[in-house]
C-alpha cells in the first residue's frame, strides 16, 4: 500500500496515517459582546478554541452555534454549547441557512485568511452578520525537513496545509491527493491526480486514500 501522509493540524488515529504538521495557530485578542447575537457561525476547532482560552463559558454558551463540519460540531457540544445546525461546506449551504433565519444577528469568529466570502455576500442583501478575526495560521517552518516517498498519497484538510506544503515541497506526477472539500481542491486544480472527498471529514480522507 502507498504510504499516506495526512497534512493537518491535528494528528488521526491510524497507525497508518503519517501526520504532517503543517499549521501553527496563533489566538487573537478580541472584546466581544455576545450579548448583542444570537447565533455563533464556528467553521473550524480552533473557533471553538479560541472561546475556551479567551472567553469565560458563561458569556458565548448560551448562544446556539451554526458549525460546519460534524467535528467542529461536535466540538461545541462537548465543551456544553447547543448546536443550531451544521453542514459539511462554506458557500450556498451555509447562506441558505442564514437566509432562513432573516431577523436573527449572527457573530462569525474566523481565521484571518478565509476562502469564503458569504458574509459579504449576506450583508450585500441586508443580513444581520458580524465576523471578528479570532486566530491566524502560519506555516510550520519545519516541515522543510521532511521527505516524502515518491508514489504516496497526500491529504490535505484545508487551502492553508495545500499553500504551507508546497512553500517547501512538490506534488509530482506520481502522487495522489486527496482534498477534503471542494475548496481545498481548487487550491490544487493545477495538478493531476487529484480526489475530493465524498464527505468533507478526516475520516472519510483516509478511507479514500487507502483505496488509491
Amino acid at each position: 500500500m502507498r504510504k499516506i501522509y495526512l497534512f493537518s493540524l491535528t494528528p488521526f488515529d491510524d497507525d497508518e496515517v503519517i501526520h504532517i504538521p503543517t499549521l501553527q495557530v496563533k489566538f487573537l485578542k478580541n472584546d466581544i459582546n455576545f450579548s448583542k447575537y444570537d447565533y455563533l457561525i464556528l467553521t473550524s476547532k480552533q473557533a471553538v478554541n479560541y472561546l475556551l482560552t479567551n472567553h469565560d463559558k458563561k458569556d458565548f454558551l448560551n448562544k446556539k452555534a451554526l458549525c460546519v463540519s460534524k467535528k467542529t460540531a461536535t466540538f461545541y457540544k462537548d465543551i456544553g454549547g447547543d448546536v443550531f445546525e451544521h453542514n459539511k461546506n462554506y458557500g450556498e449551504e451555509l447562506i441558505d441557512i442564514i437566509k432562513n433565519e432573516p431577523k436573527k444577528r449572527w457573530l462569525y469568529l474566523r481565521a484571518k485568511e478565509v476562502a469564503s466570502d458569504f458574509v459579504k455576500r449576506l450583508k450585500n442583501e441586508g443580513f444581520c452578520v458580524d465576523e471578528k478575526i479570532v486566530y491566524e495560521t502560519r506555516c510550520n517552518e519545519g516541515l522543510k525537513d521532511y521527505s516524502f516517498e515518491e508514489e504516496a498519497v497526500y491529504v490535505f484538510t484545508s487551502p492553508s496545509s495545500v499553500k504551507c506544503f508546497l512553500k517547501y515541497h512538490d506534488i509530482k506526477e506520481k502522487n495522489k491527493v486527496v482534498a477534503i472539500g471542494k475548496t481545498t481542491a481548487y487550491v490544487l486544480k493545477g495538478f493531476k491526480n487529484v480526489i475530493t472527498s465524498p464527505k468533507q471529514s478526516v475520516k472519510d480522507c483516509i478511507n479514500l486514500a487507502k483505496t488509491l
